[in-house]
């Protein structure tokens, strides 16, 4: 999956691969026709004003407000920088999604509300969909259709299924 990347002002700045995400398999990335995921760089520290902006990427409508997590979060500068009075001017990105594919009966937002149905799970996103296999290895990731079961809580009584 590629990430667009750019500014407020929908200007590119570039693009970021993630070789393996679930996101990427939600929104069908590897169809040409599949929707662009945006990742837009904040000018400033995270606020109300920004997170309720829509930004247009190629004239088509981008909302911020959808997904939070750590990338959004302003890198701390270091030690050394901070002495040379020197400061990161990176306050973050948010991932932006087409406003079309946040309509009330969309196959996505309908998925995104069974998966995340607390506001709190706005920052568990990233953490649960953009995540990446270590060093880009694949080989132990799986895919298709496969079989799980849920077993219900157990009180300490009880002997646990695996024991």
């Amino acid at each position: 999956m590629t990430l667009i990347k750019t500014n407020m002002k929908g200007e590119e700045q570039g693009t970021r691969d993630l070789n393996y995400s679930f996101l990427g398999r939600f929104m069908n990335q590897q169809n040409a026709s599949a929707p662009k995921i945006v990742e837009v760089s904040l000018p400033g520290k995270m606020s109300q004003h920004l997170s309720n902006r829509l930004i247009y990427w190629k004239g088509k409508p981008y909302r911020l407000d959808v997904f939070g997590g750590n990338r959004m979060k302003a890198k701390s500068d270091k030690a050394e920088d901070i002495l040379r009075s020197q400061s990161s001017e990176d306050y973050g990105s948010l991932i932006s999604i087409p406003l079309s594919e946040t309509a009330q009966d969309s196959a996505f937002t309908q998925l995104m509300q069974n998966l995340f149905p607390y506001k709190e799970s706005f920052f568990y996103f990233q953490r649960a969909l953009l995540a990446q296999p270590k060093n880009g290895n694949t080989s132990n990731l799986l895919e298709g259709k496969f079989r799980i079961q849920v077993f219900k809580n157990h009180t300490q009584k009880e002997t646990h299924p695996f024991v």
